[in-house]
């Protein structure tokens, strides 16, 4: 495989939104927790058996960290609901009592002491200075630039000033330290600096398993899934340690006939889905990539299910009810910015061009293919937590001048 191919399989696994498959793998599937008991409900008048037992989803995920130091919790990216969840999710009192660290994909590792002083020591970083982070990434898109994503940021950073400093959760730059000022053609790429998967395992074994911390490993499906992962790397180190969680995002062709089922689960529920219908479904047809143990691109076994690849499910609504957040406008994509992503994509080349970002876009639907069609907002934060689930804290005063 020469180095256009490797960047071009980089990213095509960082553009992967749906839960994927996964590659063929020796290593057994975890089984995460008591296997739920045979059970049967009805839906749509069908009697269904060995049917996935939902739980609210914040304390359900927290509850992991009691027994996994890794939980994998894949970003179905640009998901308003999603976003909305981990906002709620990291303002918990539980979570910065057991996670140490949150992974940030977008980030490039070379910047992580800029990430360190925003989110550990609480400064006021301007933000051209902390847009470095991201905007340096091996990936040549906008989507970095999300004004959600910075907001996530602002309310990890928040959450961080109220507690004392052996508590505050670390924001991990996982993406390569690539270094775009000495890129200028095609003669200067290196294979090992679009070394995505690698270098996210790496940056998890150094610093959550070699300093006996516990991260969120958030990041996109392709990175989490049980076959040649960053996450399945560290399972097959670390036996035991991990858990992963896709994000419900329909059942292809037949996603009418079986979220029939779903119509009386919480919103987010998490439900682990072995030994259940879900478990046992194929994985539904997706342009990802499967690496094997080796690093080589091989094809996943025909006969895989779901459950061979992901350990639970976070369920967030139906397919149709998931929406987009907003894209970076004008407002934080200027001329200059545009001009520098042009050029890279012109040396690195892959899928997709550069977004024109005064265009709006014509629909807020996740999936705008799917009926029915319109512009559907979900707003921040998200309000689907079950009452008394778990309680969220009320925004941070402002800062004593």
């Amino acid at each position: 495989m020469n180095l256009l191919e490797i960047l071009f399989l980089n990213l095509t696994l960082s553009l992967a939104t749906r839960v994927p498959s996964a590659a063929q793998d020796t290593l057994q599937p975890m089984l995460p927790g008591p296997q739920p008991a045979a059970r049967t409900e009805r839906a749509a008048g069908h009697s269904v058996t060995n049917a996935p037992q939902p739980e609210p989803a914040v304390p359900a995920l927290l509850k992991l960290f009691s027994k996994y130091q890794v939980v994998g919790l894949a970003d179905l990216h640009g998901c308003a609901e999603l976003l909305a969840f981990v906002e709620q999710l990291v303002q918990q009192p539980e979570f910065s009592a057991t996670v140490n660290d949150f992974t940030w994909e977008p980030g490039n590792a070379r910047f992580q002491s800029v990430m360190d002083d925003f989110i550990l020591q609480g400064r006021e970083v301007p933000y051209l200075e902390l847009a470095e982070c991201w905007r340096n990434n091996t990936q040549v898109h906008t989507y970095s630039d999300t004004p959600a994503l910075f907001h996530l940021l602002q309310t990890i950073q928040k959450s961080n000033r109220r507690l004392p400093a052996e508590r505050r959760v670390r924001v991990l730059l996982i993406d390569p330290p690539v270094d775009w000022s000495r890129i200028k053609s095609t003669a200067d790429l290196r294979a090992k600096d679009f070394d995505r998967e690698s270098h996210m395992a790496e940056v998890l074994e150094r610093e959550v398993y070699a300093k006996g911390r516990k991260a969120l490993f958030f990041a996109g499906g392709a990175h989490l899934g049980r076959g040649g992962s960053p996450l399945q790397n560290l399972e097959r180190k670390h036996p035991g340690t991990t858990v992963n969680i896709g994000i419900h995002d329909g059942f292809g062709d037949r996603t009418d006939e079986l979220e029939a089922r779903l119509v009386s689960w919480p919103k987010p529920a998490l439900s682990f889905i072995r030994n259940t219908w879900w478990g046992d479904l194929p994985p539904p047809p997706s342009g990802d990539i499967f690496v094997g143990p080796g690093g080589a691109p091989i094809q996943p076994a025909p006969d895989r299910k779901i459950q061979d690849n992901w350990d639970a499910v976070l369920f967030l609504g139906k397919r149709r009810e998931l929406t987009r957040v907003n894209p970076p406008g004008p407002e934080v994509l200027d001329d200059r910015w545009i001009a520098e992503l042009k050029r890279r994509k012109a040396i690195v080349g892959g899928p997709g061009g550069i977004p024109d970002p005064s265009q709006k876009p014509q629909s807020r639907q996740f999936f705008p293919a799917d009926p029915p069609p319109g512009d559907r907002i979900q707003r921040l934060p998200f309000n689907g937590l079950p009452p008394g689930s778990t309680k969220v804290l009320p925004p941070p005063k402002p800062d004593p001048k």
